[in-house]
C-alpha cells in the first residue's frame, strides 16, 4: 500500500462536510438520489473512499487514512492500495488451478481413472478464463489509485505535502 499526504487549507471539520457531500455512502446506485463517482465512509475524520465502477473487481483500489489539524491547515494521512476483501477472490482462483492441477496428474499417472478427459478440458478452460478475467480486473484498477487522489485534491482544493517525514506521497501524475 502506498503512503498519500496531502494538505488542505480547511480545518479537518470543513473537510470531512466536504467529502460526505462529494461522496455516496452505498455503492448500490438505486439507493442514492444523486449517485457519484466515488462512495464509501467519512465520519470524525476518518475517510474509507472506493472509486464507483458497474462490476466488481478484486484489485479495487481502497483510500483510507485521517485528517489531522496542524494550525491553518489540515494534513491527510493515509494509505491507497488492496482492500483486504480482494484476497477472497484471488484465494478461490488459486484452489481451483491447484485442484486442476491435481486432477490432470491423476489422470497422466492412472488411466483407469474415473476422471473423464472433457472434465479436464472444461476445467483447464476455466482456468484460462480465470486468469483472463483477473488480468482485465488487474488492467481496470490501475488508475484508481490517481483517481481518488485528485479526487480528494480537487474537492477539498489541496495539495501534495513535501516528503519531510519519509512518507512516500503520491500525485495523479506519479500514479
Amino acid at each position: 500500500m502506498a503512503r498519500v499526504e496531502l494538505t488542505f487549507p480547511l480545518p479537518p471539520d470543513e473537510c470531512t462536510a466536504r467529502l460526505t457531500a462529494g461522496t455516496n455512502r452505498s455503492y448500490r446506485m438505486f439507493f442514492e438520489d444523486e449517485p457519484k463517482a466515488v462512495y464509501g465512509r467519512v465520519e470524525s475524520g476518518r475517510v474509507r473512499l472506493w472509486k464507483r465502477i458497474d462490476f466488481t473487481n478484486p484489485f479495487q483500489m481502497c483510500l483510507s487514512g485521517t485528517f489531522e489539524a496542524r494550525g491553518p491547515v489540515t494534513v491527510f494521512r493515509g494509505r491507497i492500495g488492496r482492500d483486504v476483501s480482494s484476497w477472497g477472490p484471488l484465494a478461490v482462483f488459486a484452489v481451483s488451478v491447484l485442484a486442476n492441477l491435481y486432477a490432470q496428474v491423476v489422470i497422466a499417472i492412472n488411466d483407469s481413472s474415473r476422471i473423464s478427459r472433457w472434465l479436464l478440458l472444461a476445467l483447464l478452460f476455466a482456468t484460462v478464463v480465470g486468469a483472463f478475467r483477473l488480468w482485465r480486473d488487474w488492467r481496470q484498477a490501475r488508475d484508481e489509485s490517481a483517481f481518488l487522489v485528485e479526487f480528494l485534491r480537487r474537492t477539498l482544493g489541496g495539495t501534495v505535502c513535501d516528503n519531510e517525514s519519509g512518507v512516500e506521497t503520491m500525485s495523479p501524475q506519479s500514479a
